[in-house]
């Protein structure tokens, strides 16, 4: 990201943190000026000092050798180490009369520290480290002359290879890294703000689920408790016991919809449910087909391999298709029989229900019928087939599920 005044933050400087990776990074630092040092001083030496005063062959050493050495130093010592190197490269024709190799002023350190002052530096200071380093190409011509000064144009346009090409990489390279850095930046706040806002829409829908529906639910078991005390101590046996059991029943439903409601509203909640909530499966059919046969019907059900050891997730899918599939058969059938079957066979759960139809049912505004677009929905979910529909003579309804279970093995 951009600091103030157009410069950037330096690849690895953190202030006051010193990381594994920022530690990786430092001796890399020293890494590369430790080879600027053995290259720079190995030309210096044993090409450009050739016939030179060895006093100023061991004052240009030192020179050259700090300022590489100071190439592994903070961000903020860069400007001034593409002077103190444009000064080197000054020096080297001017104290020992020889020139660079191929009469190229071009050296690692001179390179590196282009490079530095173009991604480190704010870009005032960084635009002064480039005049710097490219009027010292310019000087070097002037001190060398000869076929530098019958071509100055050519000087100018190698000082600018030389001296603006490293700075220009070092920016670009870092002004690339800012601009990705932004990006994961906004990316994080947006993925953030999803988060808050799915985490916000789940407990408004928890909190609408709690007070509209837990409501009326707690009021129909306790009036269902109520009466069915009522009826118990009015006349504990004959005319009133069908009643009661009626009464018990509507007691028992409406207790286990505050046990699903309250499964519901742990998982809304983003709350792994507890232990005494455990999700129903299709271990618990015969109480599902006892509260059905209960309110009249009789229900026959047929079970064919081994449907007891399901994933958890296809176990509740499976048990919630079943239940919808019984409450349609309540809701529209004319409660005579019903049938269900459950097979698993090669590696997918089989699921059918079917029973006689009633008369056609009034359109309850209330109710607009979703339970089917739901059952559609769970099978799609698993990869699943899903049919249902009268038979041929209108008088039975059916449904059929195919859902694969997955590797068996």
């Amino acid at each position: 990201m951009s600091l103030p005044g157009g410069g950037f933050p330096p690849p690895f400087c953190h202030i006051g943190v010193v990381d594994e990776n920022g530690r990786s990074l430092m001796w890399q630092a020293w890494s590369m000026a430790g080879a600027c040092v053995v290259v720079d001083l190995f030309m210096l030496v044993f090409i450009n000092s050739a016939g030179a005063d060895g006093r100023w062959v061991a004052v240009l050493v030192v020179i050259t050798a700090a300022t590489d050495l100071a190439l592994a130093g903070p961000p903020k010592s860069a400007e001034l180490v593409a002077v103190l190197r444009a000064a080197v490269v000054v020096l080297v024709p001017l104290l020992l009369r020889q020139p660079y190799l191929f009469e190229i002023p071009i050296s690692p350190g001179q390179m590196v520290a282009g490079y530095r002052a173009g991604a480190w530096l704010r870009f005032p200071a960084a635009l002064r480290a480039l005049a710097a380093l490219a009027l010292a190409i310019l000087g070097y011509a002037l001190v060398r002359g000869g076929w530098w000064l019958d071509h100055l144009w050519a000087a100018g346009f190698i000082a600018v290879g030389i001296a603006f090409v490293p700075w220009m990489v070092g920016r670009s390279i870092t002004s690339h890294l800012a601009h990705l850095s932004r990006l994961e930046l906004l990316a994080e706040r947006r993925a953030a703000a999803v988060s808050r806002a799915v985490a916000e829409e789940r407990s408004a829908i928890a909190r609408d689920l709690h007070d509209v529906i837990s409501h009326h639910v707690s009021a129909i078991s306790m009036h269902a408790g109520v009466a069915r005390m009522e009826l118990a101590g009015a006349a504990p046996a004959g005319p009133a016991s069908a009643a009661h059991r009626s009464m018990s029943e509507v007691e028992d439903a409406s207790r286990s919809a505050m046990a699903d409601l309250r499964r519901m509203l742990d998982v809304l909640h983003g709350q792994d449910p507890s232990p005494d909530r455990r999700q129903p499966g299709l271990g618990d059919i015969d109480e599902l087909l006892d509260r059905v046969r209960a309110a009249g019907p009789t229900v026959h059900l047929t079970v064919e391999g081994d449907v007891g050891r399901l994933p958890a997730a296809l176990d509740l899918a499976a048990y919630r298709i079943l239940q919808e599939a019984l409450t349609n058969a309540l809701r529209h059938g004319d409660g005579g029989q019903v049938t269900a079957w459950i097979g698993r066979a090669d590696g997918r759960l089989a699921l059918e229900v079917g029973n006689t139809l009633g008369a056609p049912p009034r359109r309850d505004p209330a109710s607009p019928g979703r339970g089917l677009a739901g059952v559609r929905q769970r099978v799609a979910l698993h990869g699943g087939e899903f049919r249902c529909g009268p038979s041929g003579d209108g008088r039975v309804w059916r449904l059929a599920v195919r859902l694969p279970v997955g590797d068996e093995s």
